[in-house]
C-alpha cells in the first residue's frame, strides 16, 4: 500500500475512533447527570485513554 493509502486508512480509523470517544463522553455524562460518580469517573478515565489513543495514531501518520 502507498503512503496516500496508508493516511487514507489511519484518517478513516481516526475519525471512527473519534465518534466513538463523542459517544462515551455523552454516556459518561449521563452517568454523572444520574449520580453514578465513580461509574462516571471510570467512563471519563476510560474515554481518556481512548483520546490518548487517538493521539498516537496521529503521531504515527506524522
Amino acid at each position: 500500500m502507498d503512503t496516500d493509502g496508508v493516511n487514507e486508512t489511519f484518517d478513516l480509523l481516526v475519525a471512527e475512533v473519534e465518534a466513538l470517544v463523542d459517544d462515551m463522553r455523552d454516556v459518561a455524562a449521563e452517568v454523572v447527570r444520574l449520580g453514578e460518580l465513580d461509574e462516571g469517573k471510570r467512563a471519563i478515565e476510560d474515554t481518556e485513554r481512548v483520546k490518548a489513543f487517538i493521539e498516537r495514531v496521529r503521531e504515527l501518520q506524522n
